[in-house]
Protein backbone atom coordinates (compact mmCIF):
# COMPACT_ATOMS: atom_id res chain seq x y z
CA UNK A 1 0.00 0.00 0.00
CA UNK A 2 1.62 3.50 -0.90
CA UNK A 3 0.30 5.09 2.41
CA UNK A 4 2.22 2.28 4.37
CA UNK A 5 5.06 2.98 2.57
CA UNK A 6 4.48 6.75 3.12
CA UNK A 7 3.91 6.64 6.85
CA UNK A 8 7.02 4.06 6.68
CA UNK A 9 9.33 7.23 5.56
CA UNK A 10 7.38 9.81 6.70
CA UNK A 11 8.44 7.75 10.59
CA UNK A 12 12.11 7.62 9.41
CA UNK A 13 12.71 11.67 8.71
CA UNK A 14 11.00 12.49 12.00
CA UNK A 15 13.31 9.80 13.58
CA UNK A 16 16.84 11.26 11.66
CA UNK A 17 15.51 14.62 12.47
CA UNK A 18 15.02 13.92 16.19
CA UNK A 19 18.50 11.82 15.82
CA UNK A 20 20.17 15.88 14.01
CA UNK A 21 18.59 17.40 17.47
CA UNK A 22 19.63 15.07 20.30
CA UNK A 23 23.45 14.87 18.22
CA UNK A 24 23.67 18.88 18.55
CA UNK A 25 22.46 18.99 21.72
CA UNK A 26 25.11 16.48 22.99
CA UNK A 27 27.47 18.59 20.67
CA UNK A 28 27.02 21.80 22.09
CA UNK A 29 26.56 21.26 25.69
CA UNK A 30 28.32 18.17 26.74
CA UNK A 31 32.04 16.81 26.15
CA UNK A 32 31.36 15.31 23.43
CA UNK A 33 33.66 16.45 20.69
CA UNK A 34 33.77 14.15 17.72
CA UNK A 35 30.14 14.29 16.54
CA UNK A 36 29.80 15.59 12.52
CA UNK A 37 27.70 18.84 13.78
CA UNK A 38 30.89 20.04 16.19
CA UNK A 39 31.37 22.79 13.46
CA UNK A 40 28.15 24.38 13.60
CA UNK A 41 29.00 24.25 17.66
CA UNK A 42 31.45 26.18 17.65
Amino acid sequence: KPTAVANLISDCLRLLWWVLIIEDVLCCQGPIQYLPSTESCI
